[in-house]
């Protein structure tokens, strides 16, 4: 039988592990992506001219004309990735703080796999605020979509 600290250490090794993958996924598909002048993001490999457009998925803006919290942040990402900052301000004023997170994850996420001995003593502060920093974000993204849900109301259009 294998000692539980054996496990724990598994267990947060395959979760630094999951995360540095999900991170380096994001990453690629923004840098992978363009946003079409019609504002439709396209994934594709511009080596062999291909580009797929990607489907809105935002539910609340389908069903009830409302644009969600998140509404903007692949535009976002994929405009910080080729280096449009503005761009990605306006489409969502959250998304480019989120991408240089997505970024940080990635040395984070390999030190702390290989090293995870590591994590429980110099980093330790920095991995015990995770969930602050992702309450904040959450919050940052409550706050940007009720100040675009009030200046769509200002100016008469709720849903964009």
């Amino acid at each position: 039988m294998i000692p539980a600290p054996n496990i724990e250490r598994r267990s947060h090794a395959n979760e630094h592990l999951l995360l540095l993958c999900m991170a380096l996924a994001i990453l690629v598909a923004a840098f992978c992506c363009r946003i079409e002048p019609e504002g439709i993001v396209s994934f594709g490999l511009p080596v062999i001219g291909l580009h797929i457009p990607l489907a809105d998925g935002c539910l609340s803006r389908k069903i009830l004309g409302v644009s969600c919290p998140g509404c903007g942040l692949t535009r976002s990402f994929v405009a910080v990735a080729h280096g449009q900052f503005r761009l990605a301000m306006e489409y969502n004023a959250v998304g480019p703080a989120l991408f240089m997170l997505c970024v940080l994850q990635i040395p984070y996420r390999i030190w702390a796999y290989f090293r995870e001995d590591k994590v429980k003593g110099r980093l330790k502060w920095i991995h015990d605020r995770l969930g602050v920093v992702i309450w904040i974000a959450a919050a940052a993204l409550f706050v940007f979509w009720v100040y675009r849900l009030a200046a769509g109301l200002f100016h008469g259009s709720v849903g964009t």
